[in-house]
């Protein structure tokens, strides 16, 4: 097994993808790097460097994964793997300046994101729907992150199954969750204000703005769970999503 990491993020990660497979190890990408190979077309505005590359892991392998990283090239950031290994770990590539990010089982952020039985829909990401929420569910996102949620719907349609953005598992998710349904909707308003200074082309935005609004739509419509109810009725009186660390090494 070869341990020489390779400077192209996406190359990378398929490479530690398709060799963690070998080691009976479900890895699958999130993140830009993920956006990036569901992206067909590229504006030239959509076009960035990616730092890090996010990994999620089935929670049964959570344990080997450290020891599966080592052989593959990368440092562990001990301290906060020893406290935090269990929900996520962080791994490093001296070479090349960049942070691995680990999520074990399912997705821990300024929301919960469930992915643990969601592992095996795509070969090599989560799922889309689940995708646009680990983007979506970021109070402050910055421009990277509208940049990729941009990218990932002009090149994504909503649709009902898993075949690209899946409307029912994102809907399924935000009528659960008071509080992801709201970051989801104010991060929408956000984006769709934004978008106009990204400049792109006039069908580009009108695609990105229409397939938003039809997922939006469809996200408003779905029945609504007590839990979600009960939440609603508390609302912006107390926070409803987390702020977590940046940890840097």
């Amino acid at each position: 097994m070869g341990s020489r990491i390779i400077r192209e993020p996406v190359e990378e990660a398929l490479r530690l993808i398709e060799e963690a497979e070998k080691q009976n190890i479900i890895l699958r990408l999130l993140g830009g790097v993920a956006v990036n190979m569901h992206t067909e077309k590229e504006p030239e505005v959509f076009k960035r460097d990616y730092s890090d590359i996010d990994l999620v892991v089935d929670q049964d392998s959570g344990p080997k994964v450290a020891k599966f990283l080592k052989q593959m090239g990368y440092e562990p950031n001990i301290s906060f793997n020893t406290y935090n290994g269990h929900e996520r770990q962080l791994y490093y590539d001296l070479e090349n300046q960049r942070q691995m990010d680990i999520f074990v089982g399912d997705f821990r952020m300024c929301h919960y994101i469930p992915l643990k039985n969601r592992l095996l829909v795509e070969p090599y990401t989560i799922p889309r729907a689940e995708l646009l929420l680990t983007k979506i569910q970021i109070v402050e996102m910055n421009y990277k992150d509208i940049i990729d949620l941009s990218a990932l719907m002009l090149n994504n349609e909503v649709t009902e199954d898993d075949s690209a953005v899946s409307y029912l598992q994102i809907a399924d998710l935000c009528s659960n969750d008071w509080g992801l349904y709201k970051t989801f909707s104010l991060n929408v308003d956000k984006l769709v204000e934004t978008l106009p200074k990204l400049k792109l082309e006039d069908e580009d935005m009108d695609i990105v703005v229409s397939r938003f609004r039809h997922l939006v739509n469809k996200v408003e419509k779905a029945p609504k769970k007590l839990k979600w109810k009960m939440r609603s009725m508390v609302g912006e009186k107390v926070p409803w999503y987390e702020l977590p660390e940046e940890v840097q090494r």
